[in-house]
């Protein structure tokens, strides 16, 4: 599925002997928050364990679902952390520095986008911001 603001396929597979949740792109994955925005660009080989919800929880809210590609985009985000530039959530024609609260912000705006509903996408970012840290760069 493709979307003006997720303008190429998903090209994605488990990661062979790994652990059963985490995926490798297999070809570069693209995000544009506007269309004056900068493209955030998820390089081929990265890897993703899509949204970062325990097991236990996964009846509620599962790793995968609408919200997936906004967690590989912020997957990624949180990867790199302030080694890269991003398009400012709130002035997306200009690039900045990319922040942990960025990224997050970044991460709401994209699940709104996919359509993934008020509180699912509110709960989820408001877990990344309380629980996100340590994965930050």
């Amino acid at each position: 599925m493709t979307t003006e603001h997720f303008p190429n396929e998903l090209k994605i597979s488990p990661i062979q002997g790994g652990r059963w949740k985490y995926r490798k792109l297999l070809a570069d994955y693209q995000y544009r928050m506007t269309p004056e925005a900068r493209r955030i660009t998820v390089p081929a080989g990265c890897i993703t364990d899509y949204a970062s919800i325990p097991r236990i929880l996964w009846p509620l809210i599962p790793a995968w679902g609408q919200h997936g590609p906004a967690a590989i985009v912020h997957d990624y985000l949180y990867d790199r952390g302030g080694r890269i530039k991003i398009p400012d959530p709130d002035a997306p024609a200009h690039s900045v520095r990319n922040t942990r609260k960025r990224a997050d912000k970044i991460f709401l705006i994209a699940m709104r986008q996919l359509g993934v509903g008020w509180l699912k996408r509110h709960v989820m970012y408001r877990a990344v911001r309380l629980f996100g840290g340590p994965a930050y760069g």
